[in-house]
Order: structure tokens, then C-alpha cells, then sequence
């Protein structure tokens, strides 16, 4: 996904009437909540690429649903599932819950780039958030520490969901099975970014829609800047150890830096 837009050019076109976040009705469906759709996992970039802008949320929803219904019918594994109102209904809850998290990170980035992207170089990637599990890495061009940052939901259920996938290990990469081990619960190079439904010291809200506050967002990975003891091309670097794992599986490593 591309980081081409503006920040102003961002928040302009999110106050449009049409970016408007609306909560759906959830629907209950308690055979459904393991199943993890492979179409969820690039769908927000999937229709950046098809409308050169972020979708909107009822765009992200009804192509969300469309994407899912496909796989469910046609994927031999979920032939015990069947698509019916209360699939849809519960499909359309869980995407109308995940859209602002994209927001969330995707403005996290453009105002990283506006701000600072003269002092920083900002890095995210499928491979970036797949195996080593963050969102975004920003490094210090003056000194090459570097913070790997977590965007989630400020609650305890999604700070308890980040703190289990800290020890995975394993994961899928273009059809092969990648043995990496993560250690970021006690890394000081590692930092929560914890955003809100309502007006927070944190966040605010646009259309309905949660954004990091600048100030907050700048404070937070300056201070996190200064705890960190990664160099991001030291022995230790993360990011490093990530190249090394994915060309010992003949695995090219994707190009993260959009800053």
C-alpha cells in the first residue's frame, strides 16, 4: 500500500460525508470466532489498490462480505459453515470492527511522514506485521535506533491478544512455513499504541472515526526512542535477524520504508 497522500489531504478527505464511520448491529455467532478468513488479512490494502485512496467504511464492509462469502463457498475447509444470515450478520460486525484499526495505523504513518519524515525513516510491510508482528518500525536517521510499534484497541482483551502473539514463532509466508521467534512483551524497542472509541488523551474523534492525536502520538515514540537499545543495523536488529530468516527460506524480503 502506498503512503503518497498528504496528511492534509488525508483529514480533508476523511471529514467527507461518505467516510462517515457507522456501526452495524452484532450478530452472535459462537461456531465462527476461530475461523480467520484469508481474504480479511489483505483486504484493506487489496481495495487501496483498486480505488488509489483508502476505502470507505461501507465500501470496506460489502466487499469484505463479498470476499468472504466467495472463500466460505469455495474453500473445501469451511464446508461445515453455511452461508446464511447469521454468517453475514456476524462477518459484517467483525469488518465493520476491524476498519478503524487501518485508519488508525494508516494516519499514524501520514503524520509521521509530515512531521518527522525528515528525521525518521517509517517501515511497514505484510512480512513487517505477518512474522515480526508490528504495524510499523520508525528509525532515527541521525542515531539508526530503531521502535517497532503496535497499534491496538485500548482494552484489556487486545492488550491480551499482542502479549500471546509476542512469543509466536511460527508463521506462513508465500506458501511456506517460517520459524521465527518473536520476543516483544519485554523489548524495550517495542511500543504500544493504544487508541480509543471516544475522546482520549490519546485519540480524537473525526466522522466517527479514531485518530491519534499528533502531540500524543510524537511524545509517545520520542520517549519510546530514547528507551530503545536497538540499532536497526547492530547484531541485535530485529529487522535484520527478519532478512537473514527470510532468505535462509528463499523468501525475498519486501521493501518497507515509505520515509
Amino acid at each position: 500500500m502506498k503512503y503518497d497522500t498528504t496528511l492534509p489531504e488525508f483529514m480533508s478527505m476523511i471529514q467527507q460525508k461518505e467516510f462517515a464511520y457507522k456501526p452495524v448491529k452484532w450478530v452472535r455467532a459462537k461456531h465462527l470466532e476461530k475461523v480467520n478468513l484469508s481474504s480479511s488479512f489483505t483486504l484493506f490494502d487489496a481495495l487501496y489498490t483498486k480505488y488509489g485512496r483508502i476505502p470507505t467504511h461501507q465500501e470496506y464492509i460489502s466487499e469484505g462480505l463479498a470476499a468472504a462469502k466467495f472463500e466460505i463457498e469455495h474453500d473445501p475447509k469451511y464446508y461445515w459453515i453455511t452461508w446464511d444470515s447469521q454468517t453475514e450478520g456476524y462477518f459484517q460486525g467483525r469488518l465493520c470492527r476491524s476498519y478503524p484499526s487501518h485508519v488508525v495505523e494508516y494516519h499514524a504513518i501520514l503524520t509521521l511522514k509530515h512531521y518527522w519524515g525528515k528525521k525518521l525513516w517509517i517501515g511497514t510491510s505484510s512480512q513487517l506485521d505477518g512474522v515480526l508482528g508490528v504495524d510499523f518500525v520508525i528509525v532515527s536517521k541521525k542515531s539508526n535506533k530503531a521502535v517497532y510499534a503496535h497499534v491496538l484497541k485500548d482494552t484489556p482483551k487486545s492488550f491480551y491478544y499482542l502479549n500471546k502473539k509476542g512469543s509466536k514463532y511460527k508463521f506462513p509466508v508465500n506458501g511456506k512455513t517460517v520459524y521465527f521467534q518473536r520476543d516483544f512483551n519485554h523489548n524495550s524497542s517495542h511500543v504500544k499504541l493504544p487508541w480509543t472509541w471516544y475522546e482520549s488523551e490519546s485519540t480524537k474523534i473525526v466522522n466517527g472515526l479514531p485518530l491519534f492525536k499528533e502531540l500524543w502520538l510524537g511524545r509517545t515514540l520520542s520517549r519510546a526512542m530514547q528507551e530503545s537499545k536497538e540499532v536497526i543495523n547492530g547484531s541485535d536488529s530485529q529487522y535484520l535477524k527478519l532478512h537473514s530468516t527470510l532468505k535462509e527460506y528463499g523468501i525475498k524480503m519486501e521493501y518497507p520504508w515509505v520515509s
